[in-house]
């Protein structure tokens, strides 16, 4: 028997589309494959699609990374995020790099869980970050373990809660199933 070291194990395949924020064809001015609209549950708050956006002038890998604004607003906040399919089970790690300036709230990231009709089940692991980084890129991670009422993840990185305000930068944004 090996022994595992939580944080070493065997990592599959990334399964999110445009990890590295670089693709941007279909002109809606975030990275393809991703999506910074809907609403945050269970407060209900709106994602505030404005104030996402691509940026051109730092990256941790490539040429381009995101942008994130948050200024406090009642039930609103601005996440990025991404859903993909999984199997019941299984274990899940999402990760990115990310930079923030942010003065109240916190920058998170969460998986939340939906069932095979596409109707959100809740929430289902999540880590704080940092609220400054200064310029160096940061990593942050968490898992989740898949149940078998969950046919789809999404991963989400947004600023908690509706008062928060700052600015984020996420890049090289990956989630993989851990282990064999």
């Amino acid at each position: 028997h090996d022994i595992i070291i939580p944080g070493r194990e065997k990592i599959g395949d990334n399964l999110l589309t445009n990890p590295s924020m670089e693709a941007e064809i279909d002109g809606d001015g975030l990275p393809d494959g991703w999506y910074a609209s809907g609403k945050y549950n269970p407060e209900g708050y709106d994602i505030d699609t404005a104030s996402v956006q691509l940026d051109d002038s730092k990256a941790s890998s490539g040429k381009r990374c995101v942008r994130l604004i948050k200024k406090p607003k009642s039930n609103s906040t601005v996440s990025l995020r991404q859903r993909f399919n999984v199997t019941p089970g299984n274990t899940y790690r999402m990760k990115l790099k990310y930079q923030t300036k942010i003065t109240s709230g916190a920058p998170v990231i969460i998986f939340t869980k939906f069932d095979k009709d596409g109707v959100e089940l809740g929430h289902a692991g999540s880590a704080r970050g940092l609220n400054v980084t200064g310029d160096k890129w940061r990593t942050l991670s968490a898992d989740t373990q898949v149940g078998k009422d969950t046919a789809q993840l999404m991963v989400e990185f947004l600023f908690y809660d509706d008062q928060a305000s700052g600015v984020a930068w996420v890049d090289d944004f990956t989630c993989a199933k851990v282990g064999k």
